[in-house]
């Protein structure tokens, strides 16, 4: 009896797994994603504005790479002039002002400040060295970045005024894409350090890095919701890449990442809008790399099909621990 007992209930804890995990994994609809631009140059790293009004990106035309602003509702698009041929990853200040951003200059990449009120443009980072991949922080005190000064790609930052540049990572592996939570204390960024390219976040006061995805996949370019409640980055495996959200709790994975857009194509650069209901991303599934936005609302299973899922597989690991196990065998001795 005993025996059969076991066996009937490891088929009852498969069963909960497989059960309570389709769940979780079927509980979010995927949006159909809205195409913002429609030229037949490449549009890429797409940024939102801190009013949500106007959505930075850069345009791929002949060599040369530009600054674009485009206005949400009417979707005109405008360029910044400047006077670099090839400018990339830009990065709103808090109050809309301004734009931090990699260009090149004498052969050497180096982060730049493009004031939207003056049109004036002014160096922050100089050094032999590559600097790139800027993200303006919360308080609009620091700029993170990424820089090979100390032999392989880590995470530095710097006051948005100029000075010291302070190192955050400091080890052999390689980092890139850095993006400060809405709290200004963590930095979320990709890294290989695990041997597979995945996110993770690390304090800005210092400390162990903690590791967020752990798939098999490349993932990288994360993007802290506005609540902090959830992440979304690109994940990408078989040649193609798509847009995943993960929930979080404490700044912790918090439940499986959902896949918010599926098409066979390259999706990726996500960015969050201010109200925390759109993600704009870059994408090639019109056959050039244009710029799509697709809706997103908390998914409501996380109140009712994954709470009903959760259930399920507590109520396997209840068993697990023997709990039901030896109130069985205590009925059917009183019985037997």
């Amino acid at each position: 009896m005993r025996k059969l007992l076991k066996i009937g209930l490891i088929v009852l804890v498969f069963l909960c797994c497989v059960i309570g995990g389709l769940l979780l994994l079927s509980g979010y609809a995927m949006k159909t994603p809205e195409q913002l631009t429609t030229d037949e140059r490449d549009e890429s790293t797409p940024r939102w504005s801190p009013d949500g009004k106007t959505i930075v990106y850069t345009r791929y035309d002949n060599v040369v790479n530009k600054l674009c602003l485009l206005s949400i509702g009417d979707e005109s698009s405008r360029v910044l002039e400047t006077s670099f041929e090839r400018v990339f990853f830009p990065s709103w200040s808090p109050d809309g002002d301004a734009l931090v951003f990699q260009a090149y200059f004498e052969g050497n990449s180096e982060i730049w400040i493009y004031s939207l009120v003056t049109g004036s443009v002014r160096q922050l980072t100089q050094h032999e060295s590559a600097d790139f991949m800027p993200s303006w922080s919360p308080d609009g005190m620091n700029i993170a970045f990424i820089s090979r000064r100390s032999g392989s790609s880590d995470i530095w930052t710097m006051p948005t005024g100029g000075g010291a540049a302070v190192q955050i990572t400091s080890d052999a592996y390689e980092e890139k894409f850095p993006t400060w939570s809405p709290d200004g204390t963590q930095i979320a960024f990709s890294s290989n350090r695990s041997g597979n390219w995945d996110i993770w976040v690390i304090p800005v006061s210092g400390g162990e890095p903690q590791r967020i995805t752990e798939t098999p996949s490349l993932e990288d370019i994360a993007a802290w919701s506005p609540d902090s409640h959830y992440l979304a980055y690109r994940a990408m495996s078989t040649g193609r890449s798509h847009i995943y959200v993960l929930s979080l709790k404490n700044g912790l994975p918090a439940g499986s990442p959902f896949q918010v857009t599926g098409e066979p194509c390259l999706d990726w650069y996500p960015a969050w809008s201010p109200d925390g209901k759109k993600i704009v991303f870059q994408s090639d599934r019109s056959g050039n790399e244009d710029l799509w936005l697709v809706p997103f609302s908390p998914p409501s299973f996380m109140t009712s099909v994954s709470i009903k899922a959760k259930k399920i597989i507590n109520f396997s690991q209840w068993i697990l621990r023997d709990k039901l196990l030896r109130k069985l065998q205590s009925f059917f001795s009183q019985v037997g």
